[in-house]
């Protein structure tokens, strides 16, 4: 049995149409499945968290129709216990798909549904957990990544982005990215720069001055395909960070364009570096974002990797 989460609203309201090709796949195929449609009331992570209420002590095949942040939504409700029961099936139907683009996936879906009802095989794949341990808005502890986290100029770009009602505009006439760019040169210029003081593992601390971000990631891409870590692999335990400090604003107009290629590594004001567990501290509260998802600012986090938790699906060898 197949429980099938899709997102309608993906892809600049194509969702429901994704998912009429991915059923007649299903039915074709001869599988069973049940299908859960989100909305605004009961999102991915409502649904994922009532299946494990009522369906416990089973396994669970979870196919997910949707972008990375429906993705982050479905898994925030799992506890890590019960991470060892579900087996995620995932279909990228967002705009910016950069957890596919890292893992290398078809654009197929036809490819994808078939190999993944016939193979019945998965991989295990590293997640992230980022602890708010002062956070401007109460109740919030704790949220999953798949693909990064993000503490300053990137999550701020996320949080005007995802409340953009011109982005909404331009991405049903595919120029969704000309919304991006605007938001990310209006953020280079209004986002604080700010100290941060950061501990990685157990070594001692140290504090960059004039700092812009600091980024977390399990996955090479973010931001719609910027390669911020670019050697970063999501199944060897560890995450990788990219912070930029004391850099002109200026010069950061033109690293911009080298992030797609990963061509930032060596850029001076740029460090990259491998942890399992890294605090931040900020001296000045700002946007905290998990998978380009946006819920509060902090000036406080500790990020740190679960290992081979997630249990992903294969279409192929």
């Amino acid at each position: 049995m197949f429980y099938v989460i899709y997102n309608p609203s993906a892809r600049s309201g194509k969702g429901a149409k994704l998912w009429e090709k991915v059923k007649t796949i299903l039915d074709e195929e001869g599988k069973d499945y049940r299908v859960y449609k989100t909305t605004p009331e009961r999102d991915a992570s409502y649904i994922v968290k009532t299946l494990l209420m009522f369906r416990q002590d089973t396994e669970l095949k979870i196919m997910l129709l949707g972008g990375d942040g429906t993705l982050n939504e479905a898994i925030q409700s799992i506890t890590e216990n019960d991470f060892k029961r579900i087996i995620l099936y995932y279909l990228p139907t967002g705009s910016s798909n950069d957890l596919a683009k890292a893992i290398g996936y078809t654009d197929s879906y036809d490819e994808m549904v078939r190999g993944y009802v016939r193979r019945d095989t998965f991989r295990n794949m590293d997640l992230g957990i980022v602890r708010y341990n002062h956070a401007e808005k109460p109740g919030y502890l704790k949220r999953y990544f798949a693909v990064s986290c993000g503490i300053g100029y990137d999550a701020s770009v996320c949080e005007e982005a995802n409340n953009s009602k011109i982005k909404k505009v331009l991405n049903k006439i595919g120029l969704g990215k000309l919304c991006y760019l605007a938001i990310t040169v209006k953020q280079l210029i209004g986002t604080p720069r700010v100290q941060m003081t950061l501990k990685i593992d157990d070594n001692e601390e140290y504090t960059i001055d004039k700092a812009y971000f600091a980024a977390i990631m399990n996955h090479r891409y973010q931001g719609g395909g910027l390669a911020f870590c670019p050697d970063a692999v999501d199944d060897d335990g560890t995450l990788d960070i990219c912070h930029a400090s004391d850099i002109p604003k200026a010069k950061v107009l033109s690293i911009l364009p080298t992030l797609y290629k990963g061509e930032h590594v060596s850029k001076p004001g740029i460090k990259i570096d491998r942890l399992k567990k890294v605090s931040i501290k900020s001296s000045l509260p700002l946007w905290v974002h998990t998978d380009g998802e946006v819920r509060t600012k902090a000036d406080d986090i500790t990020v740190e990797v679960l290992p081979g938790i997630l249990k992903f699906a294969t279409y192929k060898d």
